[in-house]
């Protein structure tokens, strides 16, 4: 019987870590290792309850990498997917960690900012555009990103929050 108890107990401990890194994997940006828009948008929806709740100031911060087409026509795909994990890997390192980066799609990125306001939010974006802009980049130098900034106010629909900081790039 104790046997069978230990089985049992090593299959439930080995299901949880199953579990866990499933939950990993479907929640992460294969190339990068950013969050997927899955996961940034469960965490959005915490964090604007938390302003409706709360009211701590809450901002998002929209990244696009500029001319990414181009990278990709003149050094190749290959070339693109370095940018796209060097520039995750940059942004990461420069966000505070109770900011959470995502990739949002092809060379676009969101950061959700809990705590902080429009200003603060927007003088990280110019630093974090200012460090990209001074980072060389294997294969192709330097490259620049625009960044849009929204503050979320209390009763905002994500798609509207959303909408403002991609109109601020």
């Amino acid at each position: 019987f104790k046997s069978t108890l230990e089985t049992c107990s090593s299959i439930g401990d080995a299901a949880e870590v199953a579990i866990v890194e499933l939950e990993q994997v479907a929640g992460t940006d294969k190339l990068t290792g950013a969050w997927n828009r899955r996961r940034i948008e469960e965490c959005v929806r915490s964090e604007m309850d938390r302003l409706n709740r709360y009211d701590q100031p809450l901002s998002l911060l929209v990244v696009d990498i500029d001319h990414f087409k181009a990278i990709n026509d003149q050094h190749g795909h290959g070339a693109g997917d370095q940018v796209l994990q060097a520039v995750t890997a940059l942004l990461q390192s420069r966000l505070r960690g109770t900011d959470a980066l995502a990739r949002w799609g092809g060379e676009e990125f969101v950061v959700v900012c809990p705590n902080t306001g429009r200003s603060a939010a927007a003088l990280l974006a110019e630093r974090l555009r200012g460090q990209i802009a001074s980072a060389e980049f294997p294969l192709i130098g330097q490259l620049t990103v625009s960044i849009g900034a929204a503050e979320c106010s209390p009763g905002d629909a994500w798609e509207d929050w959303f909408q403002r900081a991609d109109e601020a790039l």
